[in-house]
């Protein structure tokens, strides 16, 4: 796989993860809330929003000759929010078994998908 074609499919991978997750804040905050086991608000909200807007920057970054230097400030994001949820694993009021497994595999798919990324720069 070359970089033109594995680098754009990853970052897409990556947009449609974020609109899952964000539609989901956006539209299921209380139950997600409740799943989790963390207080409800408008912060699920918040980051839902936040998601959808990531998710149509990743499909603009695409088709950009800066797709590189973006990646590579993706990346830097993702690693930060892969460390946000590891820091509410360990240390946060996660109240649920379903909880602590969806932000761990949240972890886990993010993770992925930057590593993705990050292969595909070195291509």
């Amino acid at each position: 796989m070359t970089q033109t074609s594995s680098l754009p499919r990853a970052l897409r991978a990556n947009a449609l993860a974020s609109l899952v997750t964000g539609l989901a804040g956006l539209l299921m905050a209380a139950p997600l809330a409740q799943t989790i086991g963390l207080m409800p608000g408008t912060s699920y909200q918040v980051i839902g929003g936040a998601l959808v807007l990531h998710t149509l920057g990743l499909l603009w970054v695409t088709g950009r000759r800066t797709i590189i230097w973006w990646t590579r400030l993706n990346i830097a994001g993702l690693v930060a929010y892969v460390l946000l949820l590891i820091a509410l694993l360990v240390f946060g009021p996660v109240a649920t078994p379903l909880g602590y497994t969806l932000l761990a595999a949240d972890a886990l798919l993010v993770a992925t998908l930057g590593l993705w990324q990050f292969r595909s720069l070195s291509v």
